[in-house]
């Protein structure tokens, strides 16, 4: 469990986090969904718990910003990469993609 849980816990349980910064005038009534803000303060936690974890060490730009479902959310739209073809230049590249593809279009212009 995260030094951070039971604080983060009660405060999307009641909203306190949300209210108390509306209530110290951080943050206007009507600029931010709860919600939002909420994955906001998920966000803070998450480069807190990070530096809290690397005992102050390291780059602030190593720190994560999402959390593990945020990320499998990223990673889901970016699959990994794939091998392209071994061709020797650019010029075999663009053969070998009309020897595939013959009808598809290689160049379009407007105008």
């Amino acid at each position: 469990m995260s030094f951070f849980e039971p604080t983060r816990r009660r405060a999307l349980k009641t909203g306190g986090a949300v209210a108390a910064l509306i209530a110290a005038g951080f943050l206007p009534r009507d600029a931010f969904a709860a919600a939002t803000i909420v994955r906001v303060l998920q966000h803070l936690e998450q480069v807190l718990q990070g530096m809290a974890e690397g005992g102050g060490e390291g780059r602030v730009a190593a720190l994560g910003l999402l959390g593990a479902d945020e990320r499998a959310q990223i990673d889901s739209f970016n699959p990994a990469p794939t091998a392209l073809p071994a061709a020797a230049n650019l010029a075999d590249a663009f053969a070998a993609q009309v020897a595939r593809t013959p009808a598809a279009a290689a160049l379009a212009h407007a105008g």
